[in-house]
């Protein structure tokens, strides 16, 4: 498990921007609202302040998006947080997000694999082992257009999950795909 100090480390080390407290000036900072289903909480958050990002923040959205079958934090990767941030301006949105699916600890990954007639892909949810996966809906949006914001930012990977009503973003290579 990272906490935000190592997260810092090794942004440091990989030569990207520096997380720190940073200035607060509102037409940069990067707010998310989200709504986790599987647990019933809520959080509304500064991630990124002026400049930088802020260690409690990310800490916090890191507990927030917990495995809640193991109780097991992993640290998020703020440019997850970023690729989210980026859909939601894209598509002039500063409502709730509501989250399904985001870490998911190896025990977790095992058992769904497991279950039978689920279809789940491991493959498919690696990244959520890494907090660089999440897959949300947002009530208020079609999905296929919020699919489509995601796509179009050619940030990750990008699923929109229509039996479901939902979209999976991540951190890893550019692609795009429906289920």
């Amino acid at each position: 498990m990272i906490n935000a100090a190592g997260l810092m480390a090794a942004n440091t080390l990989l030569g990207i921007q520096p997380l720190h407290g940073g200035i607060n000036d509102p037409a940069t900072n990067r707010t998310l609202r989200l709504r986790r289903v599987a647990t019933g909480e809520r959080i509304e958050l500064t991630y990124w302040r002026g400049n930088w990002y802020v260690p409690d923040a990310l800490d916090k959205v890191s507990m927030f998006l917990r495995d809640p079958e193991q109780q097991s934090v992993t640290a998020v990767d703020p440019a997850l947080l970023d690729f989210l941030h980026a859909i939601l301006k894209h598509l002039a949105y500063d409502g709730t997000v509501t989250v399904f699916d985001a870490t998911v600890s190896k025990e977790t990954m095992r058992k769904r694999a497991q279950a039978p007639g689920t279809g789940y892909s491991v493959a498919r949810e690696r990244l959520h082992g890494f907090g660089r996966a999440l897959d949300f809906t947002i009530p208020a949006l079609g999905m296929s257009r919020v699919f489509e914001a995601a796509s179009d930012l050619g940030r990750g990977g990008v699923g929109f999950l229509e039996g479901d009503n939902m979209v999976h973003i991540d951190t890893g290579e550019i692609v795009s795909w429906r289920a």
